[in-house]
């Protein structure tokens, strides 16, 4: 009897309180939602993919003693391999532009002249997005490196993901299946606070 009403007013003070609800606060709802009367975790989709995707590195290697965080995502960044982006420059040239994202400048012919950038740098994000990306040219994208761009060009973007995704295309589809401007928010705020630097500018 003592012990079901320790448990229950631990579970409604304590753990609601203090375990999902303060980690729920603190990451903006980025990782997952809760039901407070049912006492269910609904991880978002982009959080769960994660989680399945690296879950052998993250669990088992965690639980070994002799591994550090760093080796972990050591590990996961790895495994994280970076893919041909030629797809992405293609789609981006058919269905969007064909001039520099940050300039506004005509891309000149040739592959080797355009190149496909993470508007929210690979280092952060660790994928590969058609919603992040974006094309300039490759001095330009060395330059910019892993700076986040300031404020107008995020606005810009949403506004080229929102004509984008009118497209009919089956893999423009399929890239924006979970796309969610508030979530790229949250990303682009949460780089920041993690130490990229912001307000790139050309």
């Amino acid at each position: 009897m003592i012990k079901n009403e320790i448990n229950t007013a631990i579970q409604s003070k304590t753990i609601n309180r203090y375990v999902l609800g303060a980690l729920y606060k603190d990451t903006e709802g980025l990782l997952y939602g809760f039901n407070k009367k049912d006492k269910t975790l609904q991880f978002n989709p982009s959080a769960y993919k994660f989680l399945l995707k690296f879950q052998e590195v993250i669990f088992r290697q965690s639980r070994n003693e002799s591994y550090s965080n760093e080796v972990i995502i050591n590990h996961i960044e790895n495994i994280t391999k970076r893919k041909s982006l030629t797809e992405y420059r293609e789609l981006l040239l058919t269905y969007s532009e064909s001039r520099c994202f940050y300039t506004n400048a005509t891309l000149v012919k040739g592959k080797s002249k355009k190149v496909v950038d993470h508007f929210i740098s690979w280092s952060f994000v660790h994928g590969d997005n058609l919603w992040n990306f974006v094309l300039t040219t490759p001095s330009l994208n060395s330059r910019k490196d892993s700076k986040l761009p300031s404020n107008e060009y995020i606005n810009k973007l949403f506004q080229r993901n929102d004509r984008i995704t009118k497209v009919t295309d089956q893999t423009i589809r399929e890239e924006f299946a979970e796309y969610k401007k508030s979530t790229v928010e949250k990303l682009y705020a949460y780089a920041g606070i993690n130490g990229f630097p912001t307000g790139w500018t050309p």
